[in-house]
């Protein structure tokens, strides 16, 4: 092998390093989501799937791995109720020393974690999106997790900027005759559900 190959083989191998260490690092951090199943089922009615049943295997899952999976309805419902203004602790002088600036940090963090648990968890979505065709069904499902940004800012013109950043996402792609399209898209639900769990498991060793 040339040494323009080995350098190459190295700064691959670097980059899947890294790739996989970034969702690593920003997963550690999650301690609760929301989630929602996308699946309409007017899409492909021949190779549709009735996955009312999926809310339940991700409550299921979420606590064997001690996150909380809340139901969007009844979150909202109990934010309603129990909102609390968001009160950031004012910073040190400007003169003060590392040490106050990093107690500072370190308090505006605990505070934002405690805010985000309770007013703005990652939202967990599975979209699924079935086609029918002559040989069977189709269907590609994209489940990811994504978190709002809170105090961005467009880099080149300082303008506030809101929206949200995803943490974590897979892709699968399923084909079948129709008759067994149905558990094939419930199995396939479910096994995104492990993926993610496995990967949060493996983030917080």
């Amino acid at each position: 092998m040339g040494r323009l190959s080995i350098l190459l083989a190295l700064a691959a191998a670097c980059a899947a390093g890294t790739a996989h260490a970034e969702p690593q690092r920003l997963l550690r951090k999650i301690e609760a989501v929301t989630y929602f199943v996308d699946a309409p089922r007017e899409r492909a009615a021949g190779c549709a799937a009735d996955l009312s049943d999926v809310m339940a295997t991700i409550k299921f899952y979420g606590e064997q791995s001690r996150l909380r999976w809340y139901d969007i309805a009844e979150e909202r419902a109990r934010l309603h109720k129990d909102a609390r203004g968001w009160r950031e602790p004012p910073p040190p002088a400007f003169a003060a020393g590392d040490a106050a600036w990093d107690a500072w940090l370190r308090e505006r963090e605990d505070l934002q974690r405690a805010y985000d648990r309770s007013f703005a968890p990652p939202l967990f979505r599975m979209a699924i999106y079935p086609v029918e065709a002559k040989e069977g069904c189709i269907a590609f499902v994209h489940v990811g997790l994504s978190a709002s940004l809170r105090g961005a800012r467009i880099a080149h013109t300082g303008t506030p900027f809101i929206g949200s950043a995803e943490l974590w996402d897979k892709y699968y792609y399923l084909k079948g005759e129709s008759g067994s399209f149905a558990v094939q898209l419930r199995d396939v639900a479910e096994r995104a559900v492990k993926d993610f769990v496995n990967d949060w498991r493996d983030a917080n060793r």
